[in-house]
This record gives C-alpha cells, structure tokens and sequence, in this order.
C-alpha cells in the first residue's frame, strides 16, 4: 500500500470513527493450562466455570470437550488437535457447548463437528448453530401417534 495523503487521510477517518464508536468495558476471561496430553485428552488446570460439555479453545488452535470434572483438572476429549499442543499451553473457555450448524447451505457438504468444512466446497456462512445434544421434548409435545392393527396384532391380543 502507497502511503498518499488520500490513503493516510482514509485511514484517520477510519480510526476516528472506530474510536467514536468505542464503548470501554470489562472483559472477564478465565485461562487455564494444559497439564499433559496423550490418547486424544487433555488434562486442564485453572477453569474452574467450566461445565460439563463446554467447548474449550487452546492457544495452539486445538479445540476440546469438558467430559471430566475434578477438583484440580479437567478431563478434555480433543476435537481438533494440532502437533502444537503440549503441556503448558494457554487454555479458553469459548462460553458455548458442542453444536452443529444447520441451514440449507450445508446440504450435500461434509463438515466435521465443530462445522469446519472438509470437503473442496466454499466455506460456509450457516444461519444458525444448534446443540447437539437436546433435551427431547415433554409427552404433551410431542404428536399422537395412531396405532394401526393388522390382523396379525389382533389376534395376539386376545
């Protein structure tokens, strides 16, 4: 880029709207650390918000599961692992759990869990994410359900 007065000008005005934009505020973030890693888990200290199935996003890229709580570590299963994750590495909760996403865009592509695409298509913009583990729904919700019988099933029950 050729710093002209047009581009340098375009750049200030740039920042001065970003700056009239910014609204200061507290940013609360816990880090932990990786204790060790093997067999596609890893063990981490210092979350302790983490629940049960929360997404955790390492330093590295890598990405886990909360599927272990104890009182020192987390027992993580690894998602997606790079050969950068080692014992020491940065650790985040992402404040999400496991979830997929749906839409029509996605029909025929290959996505793996954390709906990073693994096929050849374009990346994708999905409308929205859904949990992948859901409570089913109560009796009343659900819809009736007609029985048919068949001679076979009546004559079995008398």
């Amino acid at each position: 880029m050729m710093l002209n007065e047009s581009n340098v000008l375009a750049l200030l005005d740039r920042q001065s709207a970003w700056l009239d934009n910014y609204r200061p505020g507290l940013r609360i973030t816990e880090q932990g650390y990786v204790v060790s890693v093997g067999d596609g888990i890893a063990w981490v200290n210092g979350l302790p918000s983490a629940a049960m199935d929360d997404v955790l996003l390492f330093e590295d890229g890598s990405r886990a599961m909360v599927f272990d709580i104890n009182e020192d570590v987390l027992g993580t299963v690894l998602l997606h692992e790079t050969r950068r994750l080692t014992a020491g590495t940065a650790v985040y909760l992402t404040a999400r759990t496991l979830s997929v996403p749906v839409g029509n865009n996605l029909t025929g592509r290959i996505i793996d869990p954390l709906g990073i695409v693994l096929d050849d298509g374009a990346e994708l913009d999905p409308a929205t994410w859904h949990a992948l583990e859901t409570s089913s729904p109560t009796i009343v919700e659900r819809d009736f359900v007609h029985c048919r019988y068949t001679p076979a099933s009546r004559s079995s029950i008398l």
